[in-house]
């Protein structure tokens, strides 16, 4: 568990030095399906175990993960999901 954690902070430290949009780190070993929510529009998208997402949306949007919860996320953040649950990276 220390592992993963460390893991997602190293990965939140480089997507916060590179990040031009949303991005979306999946830390978890499953993968997920995510709803993104923008002005234009939903898109739906899997996310595999591990996997990291550049550029999920350009103007910020609202992420979706099933019943588990949604966060609000500008063009700068980093979105983690860590635990099945999703979060803003720091």
């Amino acid at each position: 568990m220390r592992y993963v954690s460390l893991f997602t902070a190293l990965l939140a430290i480089f997507a916060y030095t590179s990040a031009q949009a949303t991005q979306i780190i999946n830390a978890d070993d499953r993968a997920y399906t995510v709803t993104i929510v923008t002005p234009a529009g939903e898109d739906v998208i899997e996310v595999a175990p591990e996997e990291i997402l550049d550029d999920v949306c350009t103007e910020g949007c609202t992420l979706i993960l099933g019943d588990q919860g949604e966060v609000v996320a500008t063009a700068d953040d980093t979105v983690i999901i860590e635990n099945g649950m999703l979060e803003i990276g720091q």
